[in-house]
Parts: structure tokens; C-alpha cells; sequence
């Protein structure tokens, strides 16, 4: 958690590891009770940082920078075409372990990417 120019709570979400209780939290994140931002006069928008940090931090949730995680910047997601993604998982599995779950991973990204337009 960081305090933004703006002054509110933000959170970056490009990875989240954590047990049952705070993973729960980040899951729901979406669907926070407006009760918990308007006390620290957070605005509620499902689509910013400010949301999951507001969440995070009401509910009791510490959460910690990963080592070696460069940039400090937020960015809005990009959207991956089906195409994309087959492409970007056909290259992470040539160095991964060949397993059961990365080869249905696989085709199902194949299939996927096979019907789009």
C-alpha cells in the first residue's frame, strides 16, 4: 500500500500472493462496502487502485512490495487478443516443466486462439 499524489490509499494488482483470508479480500474487491472508503473519503471506482487499497487497508489486509518488482508506476491493464496470449503461453512453456495442467493450459489457448477472428 502507498499514499498517491492524490492522497489516497492505492494498491498495485499486477501480482497478489497471499493465504485464503487475504486473497478473499483482493477477490472481492469488486464487490467492497462503500462504507469502509467513504470513511477515509476514498472515491469508489472498481476499475482504479484506489478501490483495492481502500480494501485492503479496511479490512486489516498488510501487504508488502516482491523483491526485485521494478517500477513504481500503476498501469491500466492491457487487453490480450486470444492470438496474443496462445503466442505469450506457447513461449513461457518452452521453459517450463512439461506437466499435465501447463499442456491443457496450452490447449485450451490454442483452441481458443484458433476461433478468433
Amino acid at each position: 500500500l502507498f499514499t498517491a499524489p492524490n492522497g489516497y490509499l492505492q494498491s498495485g494488482d499486477q501480482i497478489a500472493i497471499g493465504t485464503k483470508g487475504p486473497m478473499t479480500v483482493y477477490a472481492n474487491t469488486i464487490a467492497f462496502d462503500s462504507a469502509g472508503a467513504s470513511l477515509l473519503g476514498a472515491p469508489l471506482d472498481p476499475k482504479a487502485h484506489v478501490t483495492l487499497g481502500t480494501a485492503l487497508f479496511t479490512q486489516g489486509v498488510i501487504t508488502t512490495g516482491l523483491a526485485g518488482m521494478r517500477g513504481k508506476q500503476l498501469l491500466n491493464q492491457t487487453v490480450l487478443s486470444p492470438l496474443e496470449i496462445a503466442a505469450l503461453a506457447e513461449r513461457d512453456a518452452a521453459n517450463a516443466p512439461d506437466t499435465d495442467f501447463a499442456r491443457q493450459f496450452l490447449d485450451a489457448c490454442r483452441r481458443v486462439a484458433a476461433l478468433a477472428p
